[in-house]
Formats: structure tokens, sequence, C-alpha cells
């Protein structure tokens, strides 16, 4: 005797959207990120420098803009953490 085959749907995992970073001015100079809902970094003026620091305190390089800095922290924790933020 034959057991009646059980078919479940396919559910399909929709694509999860890509965190978020957001920037606070804690201080003249500093800014800090969140990225993902976690801390991501800081950046630290100094004259025309921008220098990042990631999410354990690591240098993750000295920019000229305030700008790149970000791009480059927002990609570094990226890289980090993936797509989905610190849970992946």
């Amino acid at each position: 005797m034959n057991a009646p085959a059980i078919v479940t749907p396919l559910i399909e995992r929709a694509a999860a959207p890509a965190p978020t970073t957001t920037w606070a001015l804690a201080d003249e100079g500093l800014w800090v990120a969140t990225h993902a809902g976690y801390f991501g970094g800081t950046i630290d003026q100094h004259g025309a420098h921008h220098y990042a620091m990631d999410t354990f305190g690591r240098y993750v390089g000295d920019f000229a803009t305030l700008d790149l800095a970000k791009q480059h922290l927002i990609e570094h924790m990226t890289t980090l953490f993936g797509t989905e933020g610190m849970a992946a």
C-alpha cells in the first residue's frame, strides 16, 4: 500500500532589504555610524583629514572628505557583516 504523497507549496523567501546606515554628529568633528541597528564605527575629523574607524576600533582609512569617509566605512561594514547586517 502506497501512502499518499505530501505536497507542500514552495515558499519563496523575499530578499532582505539592504541594511540602513544612519549618522549622528556626536561632537564637533566626530560622526558615529549605526549600521543595521548596531554601532558601525566613527569618523573623526582633524583639519582636512577624516579618519574612519570600524565597529571594532580598527583603522579603515584617512579621507579628504566626509562623504568619501562615509562611503568607505559603509562599504567596509557591508564587507564585514554582509548585506543583511550583523546577523549575516
